[in-house]
């Protein structure tokens, strides 16, 4: 019975395998048994299939919610860049709580939101209009979204290390640079790796200066 059992269960798994193969064009998916913390460490590495598993055979109903814990990562980040140079080079225990009071934490939320808004219309627009292949603008703003994790990896590196927090931010913005490229090559398979690179960094890019200049601009607001 047992051996019957296993060997409906193998049955089993490549009957799903198989269907889910359908749907993203690829043969097997080896990560239909595999463990979450397998998938979360291959998309860490940005594997093509981890991204694919996840973009395409897995169903994430919370992706808002994630997008909402890396706006305010954001915002937290450009909150700690911002502070004075005066300001004490360490960070007291509570200063994540009262944070959250500050005004400027809002305002750099408002930021984070604008740049993730311009980087997703950039990138969306220039690979429905560059690309041959078209995909559907929902599944590349769900693919940009969600490979905008490496965002929360800076969080400790600024706080544990605040006289390299400029070098940290920009290897966390490279590293989110190259998860969108591996995101819109899995959804995109027909569009060139030179239209991926050049649409994402376009985005990231614009969507800076923007920032950069709504900050300016309220820099110079009398308050």
């Amino acid at each position: 019975m047992s051996g019957d059992g296993a060997r409906e269960n193998t049955i089993l798994t490549l009957i799903l395998s198989e269907l889910f193969a359908k749907h993203c064009q690829k043969v097997v998916d080896k990560y239909i048994e595999s463990e979450p913390v397998i998938i979360c460490l291959d998309f860490l590495l940005l594997k093509q299939q981890a991204f694919r598993h996840v973009l395409y055979n897995r169903k994430t109903q919370g992706h808002w919610k994630l997008v909402a814990i890396l706006l305010l990562c954001d915002a937290f980040t450009k909150l700690l860049l911002g502070r004075p140079h005066s300001t004490e080079s360490y960070l007291r225990p509570d200063y994540m709580i009262y944070s959250a009071l500050e005004w400027g934490l809002y305002i750099n939320f408002s930021l984070a939101l604008i740049e993730l808004f311009i980087t997703i219309l950039i990138i969306i627009v220039c690979i429905r209009t560059i690309s041959t292949e078209k995909c559907r603008p929902g599944e590349l703003m769900r693919g940009v979204l969600l490979s905008n994790f490496g965002k929360i990896l800076v969080i400790p590196a600024v706080l544990w290390g605040t006289n390299y927090s400029l070098i940290y931010v920009s290897l966390s913005r490279m590293f989110v640079c190259a998860a969108n490229i591996q995101a819109i090559r899995v959804l995109s398979p027909g569009c060139h790796v030179s239209t991926c690179i050049m649409s994402v960094v376009l985005g990231h890019v614009v969507a800076m200066l923007s920032s950069i200049w709504i900050q300016n601009i309220l820099s110079q607001v009398p308050g």
